[in-house]
This record gives structure tokens, sequence and C-alpha cells, in this order.
């Protein structure tokens, strides 16, 4: 009974040692890369006037499209509306909400 215990606490202390995990890498120093921190734009530096204008300049153009594009998408929704809203000697009460709906926008 002594022995199997004994033999037991053996190959329980020798058994870390037949699983230890060899720490060497398995890519090839060759083919490791230094990867980016982040995909975010460079920024330009700030002394730049000439870059600065230009900046500024673009997203001036770019706000004024958008504010063109928001002015269509309204006058097409209310082209919609009205389309939807048809005055009628009898209507419903989705008709006639429809209407106010038209009219307030």
């Amino acid at each position: 009974m002594k022995i199997s215990t004994a033999l037991i606490a053996i190959f329980v202390a020798l058994s870390p040692c037949a699983f230890a995990q060899d720490k060497t890498p398995l890519v090839p120093a060759a083919q490791e890369k230094a990867l980016p921190l982040d995909d975010r734009p460079v920024p330009k530096p700030l002394d730049d006037k000439a870059a600065q204008e230009k900046d500024k300049a673009e997203r001036e153009v770019q706000r004024r499209a958008e504010a063109e594009k928001r002015a269509l998408d309204y006058k097409l929704y209310k082209e919609e509306l009205f389309r939807l809203c048809v005055i009628k000697p009898v209507m419903t009460d989705d008709e006639i909400d429809a209407c106010k709906k038209a009219y307030r926008a």
C-alpha cells in the first residue's frame, strides 16, 4: 500500500514537467511585422496654413451639400404628404389626420 502511494506521489510531482509547454515562438522572426495601433488617419501638422484653409473650404462645401440634400428630402417629404391628402366631402379619420399632417409640415 505504501509503495503505490509513493508511486502516485512521484507521478503527481513529475506531471508538471511532463506537460510543460515550450515557450519558443511559432512564427519565425522574419515574418513578424509591427501592426499599427489603430486605423485612424495621421493628423496633419497644425502650422500649415494652406492645408488648414483647404480643409476648412472642404468642410464648408460638404456642409452646404448636406444642407441642400436635407432641403430636397424635406421638399420631397412635403410633396408626398400633399399627394396623400385629397380633400373630399366625406373623409375618414385617417384621411383627416393625413391632411392635418401635410398642412402642418
